[in-house]
């Protein structure tokens, strides 16, 4: 069941991510990459827990990117247009 709930996690991001939302799907593999990695280390599977670790390295890179970028918008006007 474990691994059913990271698989639809994984889906999840990669439909969210061809949806054009890369924040929100990076945002979901930083939380089942590294779950995944736990996962099939425990299983013995060193490979494929490898892969998962440079994954969530690479969600994680992005969301910090993607989240730097991000504007802030401030609706301030101190000094109105004279007319």
């Amino acid at each position: 069941m474990y691994i059913l709930i990271l698989t639809i996690m994984a889906v999840i991001g990669a439909v969210t991510v061809a949806k054009g939302r890369a924040l929100i799907a990076n945002i979901i593999w930083s939380v089942s990459n590294p779950l995944m990695a736990i996962y099939n280390f425990q299983l013995g599977q060193v490979e494929l827990a490898g892969m998962f670790f440079v994954y969530t390295i690479i969600a994680w890179y992005v969301v910090y990117n993607l989240k730097c970028r991000m504007p802030i918008v401030v609706k301030f006007n101190a000094f109105p247009p004279v007319k």
